[in-house]
């Protein structure tokens, strides 16, 4: 950065886990995402795999209407796979702790 330009650690350190996650995972991250947040998985490549990730999943609408909050919409409970749809292209999912957060200050 040049030094007439604010810069904060703690946000590259925030991106460098982010380009790390994505990386390892082959997820997206949404803006301002932290480490144990929801990512985004990759879209499905067939419509068996869309099927499968929406029956599966607990499907969740942030609503406008409602002021933002989530509500549940004659959703399944989430099941092992540990995901939350929007639609069948846009899905959320936990990761494993351990592996998110690497980026130390020296």
């Amino acid at each position: 950065y040049p030094l007439s330009t604010g810069r904060n650690m703690q946000e590259i350190l925030r991106v460098i886990d982010a380009l790390q996650t994505a990386d390892e995972f082959t997820v997206a991250t949404p803006a301002d995402w932290q480490p144990g947040d929801k990512v985004i998985m990759a879209p499905p490549k067939t419509v068996e795999m869309a099927a499968e990730r929406v029956t599966h999943a607990h499907k969740v609408v942030t609503g406008y209407p409602i002021g933002g909050q989530k509500m549940a919409v004659g959703a399944h409970e989430a099941t092992t796979n540990g995901y939350e749809c929007i639609d069948w292209y846009l899905c959320k999912k936990d990761l494993p702790l351990p592996k998110a957060g690497k980026a130390k200050v020296p």
